[in-house]
Formats: C-alpha cells, sequence, structure tokens
C-alpha cells in the first residue's frame, strides 16, 4: 500500500486486535485486522488497505515491566507494519503472560478496538510505560463506567445523584488505577500528564456515543462519579494542593515544570471544589487557592474550579475578579464566559441580567456575543433546562444579534444544529426555536441557511 492512500482515501481506519499467549510454547500471537468506512462517494468496497505504523509492547501481568520483544531484537517495543487487511505477528520466547500495549504515542491515527477487559486497561493504566497507552486506558474505562451509569440511571429511573453499585464498583477500580498515577507524579511522571490522566472524558464525547441523549441525566452521572472520585482521592489531591504550591515571593515563569506543576493543582482544586458545598474545609481550600494566586493563570484555574461547581465562595470570587479586572475588556470575557456557564440552578436569570445591565457584555461586540452565548450554551443544567428557557433565550438573542452582525447570529446557530441527537422532548423545544428564526421576517442568509440545512437535516 502505497502512503499517499491517506490523501485519497476518505474516513478514519478502523482496525481490531485480537492477541493469545501459549505459556508452552512462550509465544504471543497478535492479529491485526484493518477496514475502511463508506464515505460519501466512496463506498467501503472499492477501498484499499493502508500502511500503518503500530508502536507495539507486552506488558508482563507478573512483573508489571515491559517485556523484551523477539521481533526487535530483544527492544522492549518497536514499530509493526500493517499493510494487509488481515496480517498475524508472532512474538517468541515472551516469559510470562502479557498484556497488550499496542499504538504507542498515538503512532497510527485509527480508531482502534483491542479488546481489552476493563481490568486489562487498567492494569496499563497503572503499569504502562507509554504515557499515551495509560491516558487511553484510563479514558475507556472511564467512558464505559460512565455511559454504562448513563443507560441504568435511563432505564430504571433512579433519583439524581443516586449512583448504582455497579457503578460505584466501577469507579473503585478506576480510582485505584488514578491513584497509581498521582503516586507516580510524585516521582518522575510529569505533572502535566498525571493533570490530564486524573480526568473523566468530556459529556461532549460521552455525548457521541448515545442516541437520542438526555444531557441532564448525562450531565448528573458525570458530576457523581466526580464526587466520588474526589471523595475517595482526597488526601491526594489535597497534598497536591500543597506540594505544587508556588513559594512565597517566586516569580511567574513559563518553562514546561511550572507550568505541569500548575495544571496538576489546578486539576486537584477541580476536584476538591465538588466537595466544597458539604465541606466548609473544602469551600476555603478553593478560595485559598484563588487568593494565594501569584498570577492570572492560577487566579482563573480556581475561579473556573469554584463556577463549576457551584461552591459556597463561586459568587464572591466573581465579585473579587470583576473589581480586579473591570477596566481589561480582554480579560472580561474570560470572566463573562465563567459567569454564563455556571451549572447553578437559575444561572438564566443572571445571564438575562447581564444583557440587560451591562456593562461586561457589549452585544455590538463579537466575542462578547461568543462569551456568553457560548459560555452558555456549555451550561448543560441551563441551556438544556428541561422547560426550554434556555432554548428560548438561546433563539431569541440569535434573532436579536441578526439584526446586529448576521455572521455573529449564524455562528451561534450552531448549538441547535445537531438537535436530532437529543431526547423527542428537546428536539421538539429545539426544533420550534429553529423554526420561530426560519420565520422571521428579514433573516438574514448566513442565518437562514444554516436554519434551513438544520431543518432539513
Amino acid at each position: 500500500p502505497r502512503p499517499s492512500l491517506w490523501y485519497s482515501q476518505s474516513g478514519t481506519p478502523n482496525v481490531t486486535a485480537s492477541g493469545a499467549y501459549d505459556a508452552e510454547a512462550r509465544t504471543y500471537t497478535l492479529t491485526l485486522k484493518q477496514s475502511m468506512p463508506a464515505t460519501p462517494k466512496q463506498p467501503a468496497e472499492s477501498k484499499q488497505p493502508m500502511l500503518m505504523p503500530f508502536k507495539v509492547g507486552l506488558v508482563g501481568r507478573s512483573s508489571k515491566a515491559d517485556l523484551p520483544l523477539s521481533a526487535f531484537e530483544g527492544a522492549t517495543e518497536g514499530v509493526l507494519r500493517l499493510s494487509e487487511a488481515e496480517q498475524t505477528f508472532v512474538f517468541e520466547d515472551v516469559a510470562e503472560e502479557p498484556v497488550l500495549s499496542l499504538n504507542r504515542g498515538f503512532s497510527a491515527p485509527v480508531n482502534l478496538e483491542t479488546g481489552l477487559s476493563d481490568a486489562d486497561l487498567l492494569f496499563l493504566a497503572a503499569n504502562d510505560s507509554d504515557s499515551f497507552n495509560r491516558w487511553e486506558a484510563l479514558q475507556t474505562v472511564g467512558r464505559r463506567v460512565l455511559l454504562g451509569a448513563y443507560e441504568r440511571r435511563m432505564a430504571d429511573g433512579a433519583a439524581a445523584g443516586a449512583m448504582d453499585a455497579l457503578t460505584e464498583a466501577e469507579l473503585s477500580a478506576l480510582v485505584e488505577a488514578m491513584r497509581a498515577v498521582l503516586a507516580d507524579a510524585e516521582g518522575a511522571l510529569d505533572d502535566a500528564f498525571a493533570a490530564l490522566a486524573v480526568k473523566l472524558p468530556t459529556s461532549q464525547e460521552l455525548a457521541q456515543a448515545i442516541e437520542c441523549v438526555d444531557p441532564l441525566v448525562l450531565h448528573e452521572c458525570r458530576s457523581a462519579a466526580g464526587n466520588f472520585i474526589a471523595s475517595q482521592l482526597r488526601s491526594e489531591f489535597e497534598g497536591i494542593v500543597a506540594s505544587r504550591a508556588p513559594p512565597a515571593g517566586e516569580a511567574y515563569s513559563p518553562d514546561h515544570a511550572s507550568k505541569a506543576k500548575r495544571a496538576l493543582r489546578s486539576t486537584a482544586v477541580q476536584y476538591l471544589a465538588k466537595l466544597a458545598e458539604d465541606d466548609a474545609s473544602m469551600d476555603a481550600l478553593v478560595s485559598g487557592a484563588y487568593d494565594g494566586a501569584s498570577n492570572m493563570t492560577e487566579q482563573l484555574s480556581a475561579l473556573a474550579a469554584a463556577a463549576a461547581a457551584g461552591t459556597p465562595c463561586s459568587q464572591s470570587l466573581l465579585d473579587k475578579f470583576f473589581a480586579q479586572w473591570k477596566d481589561d475588556k480582554l480579560v472580561m470575557l474570560k470572566w463573562l464566559q465563567l459567569y454564563t456557564g455556571s451549572d447553578a440552578e437559575g444561572n438564566l436569570a443572571n445571564v438575562q441580567r447581564l444583557v440587560a445591565e451591562g456593562p461586561v457584555y457589549d452585544i455590538n461586540n463579537p466575542n462578547s456575543n461568543y462569551a456568553l452565548l457560548g459560555g452558555f450554551a456549555s451550561s448543560a443544567v441551563n441551556f438544556h433546562a428541561a422547560d426550554g428557557s434556555g432554548y428560548k433565550f438561546h433563539g431569541e438573542m440569535i434573532q436579536r444579534l441578526d439584526g446586529i452582525n448576521a455572521q455573529v447570529a449564524a455562528r451561534m446557530v450552531g448549538p441547535f444544529i445537531k438537535f436530532r441527537k437529543y431526547d423527542e422532548a428537546r428536539q421538539a423545544m429545539m426544533r420550534a426555536q429553529l423554526e420561530m428564526l426560519r420565520d422571521t421576517p428579514g433573516l438574514s442568509a448566513n442565518t437562514l441557511e444554516l436554519v434551513t440545512k438544520s431543518l432539513d437535516g
């Protein structure tokens, strides 16, 4: 296969991997199969196998270390060339049963299905020497756990915030793998990697895997999982907040080590903020992280954690930030986005007051609209409110904006474009707003085109 096929064939390749260990022969056999999805003007049967480089390693189940690979002269990792629809690779003299670590460093940009169990993935998350595969393992298990929790919640109609026994057991296993990552961050592991590794998959990513998603239920499942992780890893996160705090008087530095410390400390504060509603000491910790910040990065990080979690201190921190930066219009766009994106129930009234009274929001400023409406649309609780009030506000703002700046108004149609992705009730409410916009006399060509195409599917 020619490398040029990556440019001439559209679509992302799908690759499945299956492996088997023969203890008696001391061999590990790996089979890889690739396929290409059908895309417009390119049926699947017309597409040829691609050339793909797969960096591979085998992690010993007992030793928890990379095993030497006979195919690469005893090195612990190497690159396999997949060039046929199906190929088999045999590794000899494998001393113990391994767990497959495939596509290290994201060496091939493909959709990969390894068939590994949650237990195997969590083993890799704790023991793999490859950072990308550790992260991918945690994300994969996180997706499985949260999607399973969502499905069970939708099936049994459990109350908001409730967590079934299976979800708690699965999350407990995930927590232990995260604990291993945080422990390694006290050694040689990069803080920036650890900060990413212990984060749950985003609601937007999870929603892509669900047909007719109820965004509020998904948000509640993810929030409950985050609260559980925060409670289980509280001491580790508190230790990180203390150990990564900048020494008094230390000047801000943009070097990698300093940025990595800030990133991990920020992640720890985000988790601990989830406990602040019921624990005054955690509320004080979040407030202290803001007050002790020596730069705007740390200020915004603590403010974002407080606003997202709706901590008792969140309003006072928003007020402090406003008082300090109100004369800097660019900085206030950050404030506006955080303020409007809050998941605090009833925040729509605050957003409407900002629109009516200012002075932060300026309808004639494109970036001000992107911050306000983009932030609001990111709130599962308020944008996707069950009564449709969030959609109504967003639709009316688009209608109003269209007469001022049609290009900005057209961009703001974005949150409505995939309305068919949501549950039937929300589909109907979003459709109603699109129809309202379509029927608006004098609607600009830009906005009308997007609205019409969305309605036509």
